[in-house]
């Protein structure tokens, strides 16, 4: 079993800076709002080249976090629960990786977050039936 790690938006946020970028099974303060560190988030990330590096939210816990307008193109997603967060005009959300495998619950998105997740998931095979 993987373990936890529990991080505030402050130290997400040095971390990013200072060029991590595996983030996997991380934990955020349920509700946190990066809201006021997004635009520094985004000048930085803007800079990266993160199709070669991607920031890695594999199996992350980011329940009702707040980071509108993030820019997290490439970002691998696989397995992370983002049940109530706000990414209302996420950029580059469009090229994340694994959204079909992301735990969306009463997500905040806008009509265009929601077309790009949705047909993320829309081959998703669910289930593997058979008769015996």
């Amino acid at each position: 079993m993987e373990r936890i790690l529990r991080i505030n938006a402050k130290e997400l946020k040095e971390k990013i800076l200072a060029g991590e970028r595996d983030f996997k099974s991380i934990a955020l303060p349920e509700g946190a709002d990066l809201s006021r560190l997004v635009p520094e988030l985004n000048d930085y990330l803007k800079q990266q080249d993160l199709a070669t590096c991607p920031l890695k939210f594999s199996g992350a816990k980011l329940i009702r976090v707040i980071l509108p307008r993030i820019y997290l193109p490439y970002v691998i997603m696989s397995g992370a629960d983002m049940s109530g967060a706000d990414i209302r005009k996420a950029r580059g959300l469009e090229s994340a990786v694994g959204l079909d495998s992301v735990i969306f619950r009463e997500t905040i998105v806008t009509c265009a977050e929601q077309r790009i997740i949705e047909n993320a998931r829309k081959n998703l095979k669910m289930f593997d039936v058979r008769l015996s």
